[in-house]
């Protein structure tokens, strides 16, 4: 009887150690590592992007000195499943640092500077600005973007970020003399986009055409005759995907149109200062006769090109 009891003993510490070794295997405990991103400056932060200026355009700021009012963390999978979204408004403690924890595999991160956190709607795949209380957007406010490839091992893991500006602007400088008889000049742009991909990192949707930004110029009668006006500049501009039309008319004071200049095929760059340089009065048709300048902080040289 004791010789039975001992081997009833001993065969149930087997099928419990063997549940217990099956239970292990099946069920496995995700072990979650320490990861921390430093978003240590903003490159090219708003300040004047002007040709003529002296501002220097590729100033580097913390997040505490940006005009961002808000910080988006968003962290996906390697099936670029969403898996969390954090925001963090400027004024909570450690504002620029964002910790997580995650098991070991393969991510994407992306991070969102908004200066606008009104108007910002999260639309899940994308975002856009609407005025509260409306339903069209209303354009583009100004944004900072970075998307990361993360690979987390089995080790804590601490990585730098910085983001940069989406938004670009537009100026047209007209060269020639102002005639008599104009009472305004007008500068319009379309094609601009109002929505951003997280994943993508494109811009879509053409804005709604009630609201098209536009520059108006009354021209007094002591700009007669003067030359290189500026319009513009416009700002802030979206589309990262697709060219933009420039169109510019020149009306008298029944609002007839004497001029017209239209210029297609314009790439809008991102934290870029794009320049159309030319003669409106003369050989107003077309575009022919207008040099497009990129001036950029990604590269502090201009870029020039006909067209």
């Amino acid at each position: 009887m004791k010789k039975a009891l001992v081997c009833f003993a001993l065969l149930s510490i087997v099928i419990l150690s063997c549940k217990k070794d099956n239970h292990t295997k099946t069920n496995p405990a995700g072990k979650l590592y320490p990861v921390t991103f430093n978003i240590s400056n903003f490159t090219q932060q708003n300040v004047a992007i002007d040709q003529r200026a002296k501002t220097k355009v590729n100033a580097v700021v913390t997040p505490d000195q940006s005009n961002v009012l808000a910080l988006l963390y968003k962290i996906y999978d390697s099936n670029n499943a969403l898996k969390k979204t954090v925001k963090i408004l400027k004024g909570q403690p450690n504002f620029g640092t964002v910790k997580d924890s995650l098991t070991s595999g393969n991510y994407t991160v992306v991070f969102l500077g908004i200066t606008d956190t009104d108007q910002f709607v999260d639309d899940g795949a994308t975002f856009h600005y609407t005025p509260p209380g409306s339903t069209d957007s209303q354009g583009f406010q100004d944004t900072y973007y970075q998307k990361i490839s993360l690979v987390v091992g089995t080790q804590p893991l601490q990585q730098d970020v910085t983001l940069q500006r989406l938004t670009s602007k537009l100026q047209v400088i007209i060269k020639d003399a102002i005639p008599a008889g104009v009472n305004n000049i007008t500068l319009d742009i379309s094609n601009l986009h109002s929505y951003y991909s997280y994943l993508d990192n494109t811009s879509s949707v053409v804005l709604n055409s009630t609201y098209n930004p536009s520059v108006y110029l009354p021209v007094t009668a002591n700009l007669i005759g003067t030359t290189n006006h500026v319009l513009g500049p416009l700002s802030p501009l979206l589309n990262t995907a697709s060219p933009v039309t420039i169109v510019i008319k020149v009306k008298d004071i029944n609002s007839t149109t004497l001029y017209m200049k239209t210029i297609p095929n314009i790439m809008l760059q991102r934290n870029t200062i794009t320049t159309l340089t030319g003669n409106v009065f003369t050989n107003s048709g077309g575009s022919s006769g207008f040099n497009v300048t990129y001036n950029s902080a990604y590269d502090p040289n201009d870029i020039n090109k006909p067209f």
